[in-house]
């Protein structure tokens, strides 16, 4: 079984596929090649995560925070502005993954921590990249990270 950490990406992929903005193009991973005039597309990765350990109970436990992004890429013609698509992304992204059953499945909370906003020009295209950053907690057993409890 995976760890938890992937777990709970794999939930915000499901999540956020099928969405009006980005449809099937949401990946799992920060590293993914896009084509030149790609359609909007999310990529969803973990940033950092820490841990406190609670020995209060049997078996002992440790309460995680992780950190998930959610990457929202673009890419329009000539001199066009990604802001307002980016923004829809952002819409449907936050109310896909606060209000997820599948994430609250393995965890205790998720929020919103904060949103970054990139828009380039790039030969005859501009870029658009949105980058919306979320706490998850959740808590294991003690050497047992594959299972959320």
């Amino acid at each position: 079984m995976a760890h938890v950490r992937k777990q709970i990406r794999d939930a915000a992929v499901s999540d956020l596929t099928g969405l009006e903005q980005t449809g099937e193009n949401v990946f799992s991973g920060r590293a993914r090649p896009l084509a030149s005039r790609h359609p909007p597309t999310w990529l969803v990765y973990s940033i950092d995560e820490s841990t406190i350990g609670d020995s209060s109970g049997s078996p002992p436990k440790q309460l995680r925070t992780l950190t998930l992004r959610a990457e929202g890429r673009v890419q329009l013609p000539g001199n066009a502005d990604p802001e307002d698509l980016l923004d829809d992304m952002a819409v449907e992204c936050e109310r896909a993954l606060l209000m997820s059953s599948r994430v609250f499945s393995l965890a205790l909370a998720i929020d919103l921590m904060r949103t970054q906003i990139e828009v380039e020009a790039q030969g005859e295209s501009v870029n658009g990249t949105i980058l919306i950053d979320f706490q998850v907690q959740y808590r294991t057993a003690e050497g047992s990270p594959t299972v959320a409890v």
